[in-house]
């Protein structure tokens, strides 16, 4: 039988890949991330170091077989982003019981962390006109992060609040 927290964490990725494809009409916003920092503040730091990993290769392949354009470069800098971003919100929310107000600081933190690893890694580097031109979606992704983590703090640990 498996252990709460083993269902828990299997709960967050079918949350995570079901989201990001159920909203993969819209540019950018998906729970992905938000779900990766809420698993690493939730579940420990090499939860969400695995959830960063599952949650986008194994929606990547479903991407893949639907369109063809599920896995490229890109995909290395997804994971790693959302490895930088699940390390971030550990940082930053710290040893303490996780708040809702440090979840939505972590997700905003996470979220600026991945954008600066994808836009470097997909534009070979620093290249202004890449980063203005993906800013948009950027900010896209950072409102949309920020209304999943808020809702996200709703099922943080009880001993938590």
């Amino acid at each position: 039988m498996a252990k709460p927290s083993e269902d828990r964490f299997f709960l967050l990725l079918l949350v995570a890949v079901l989201g990001r494809l159920l909203l993969l009409p819209l540019p950018s916003i998906k729970p992905i991330l938000p779900i990766i920092v809420f698993t690493a503040l939730s579940l420990g730091l090499d939860q969400g170091l695995l959830m960063a990993f599952l949650g986008f290769f194994l929606s990547n392949l479903v991407i893949d077989g639907i369109s063809g354009y599920g896995f490229g470069s890109w995909t290395i800098y997804q994971v790693l982003g959302g490895a930088l971003a699940a390390y971030t919100a550990t940082l930053v929310a710290g040893r303490r019981p996780v708040t809702s107000m440090d979840l939505v600081n972590a997700t905003l933190a996470g979220t600026l962390v991945f954008e600066l690893t994808i836009n470097f890694g997909s534009a070979g580097g620093l290249d202004i006109e890449y980063f203005l031109g993906s800013l948009p979606f950027a900010l896209a992704h950072l409102a949309g992060n920020l209304v999943f983590a808020v809702l996200l703090s709703g099922f943080l640990p009880k001993t938590s609040h």
